[in-house]
C-alpha cells in the first residue's frame, strides 16, 4: 500500500504523468478505425489530404478486402499527419493494443459526425441509413446489422 502511494505521489518534471505504453496507436486507431493488419501495411503514401482539408487514408485491396479510402475524424487530422515522417508507419503493431475498442470509437465517433452534417439536432442512438452506410463503408465492413449492433450499438437497427 505505501509503495502505491509513493508512486501516486510521485512528481514529473513537466508536471504530466509519462504517456501510456501505445497510446500513440491507440491515438491513430480512434482517428481512422483501421483493422491491425491494415496497420501493419500502411505507408506514408497511403495518406493524403483533399482540396478541403480533410485527411484520407487509402487502404489497398487486401485478402479477401476491397480497397476503400477511409476518412480521418474532423478535429484528428494531426494525430494521423504526426506519424507520416516513416516509411512504414507500423513496422510491428503491439498485441496487447485492443483495436477492436479503438475501431468501435472511431465508428461511433464517424457516426456522430455524419449525424451532426445531416440532421440538425442529431438523433444519436437512432438508426440513420446515410450515416451507418458510411461508416460500414469507411469500416470495410459488408454487413452493415453487424457495423450497427456491434460498432454503433442504435436502438433499431436493420435486419441482417
Amino acid at each position: 500500500m505505501s509503495q502505491q502511494r509513493r508512486v501516486n505521489t510521485r512528481n514529473y518534471s513537466n508536471g504530466y504523468p509519462p504517456p501510456l505504453p501505445n497510446e500513440a496507436e491507440v491515438r491513430f486507431i480512434e482517428a481512422c478505425g483501421l483493422r491491425r493488419a491494415e496497420l501493419l501495411n500502411l505507408r506514408v503514401r497511403d495518406i493524403h489530404q483533399d482540396n478541403e482539408g480533410r485527411v484520407w487514408i487509402h487502404v489497398a485491396k487486401q485478402a479477401g478486402r476491397r480497397e476503400r479510402d477511409v476518412p480521418v475524424l474532423a478535429g484528428r487530422e494531426e494525430v494521423i499527419l504526426a506519424l507520416k515522417r516513416n516509411a512504414r508507419l507500423f513496422p510491428g503493431f503491439p498485441e496487447r493494443v485492443d483495436v477492436q475498442s479503438a475501431r468501435r470509437a472511431y465508428a461511433c465517433r464517424l457516426y456522430y459526425q455524419l449525424l451532426r452534417a445531416l440532421q440538425d439536432p442529431p438523433l444519436i442512438r437512432e438508426y440513420n441509413e446515410e450515416a451507418a452506410h458510411e461508416v460500414m463503408q469507411a469500416l470495410g465492413h459488408d454487413n452493415l446489422g453487424i457495423v450497427c449492433r456491434c460498432y454503433l450499438r442504435l436502438q433499431r437497427a436493420p435486419a441482417d
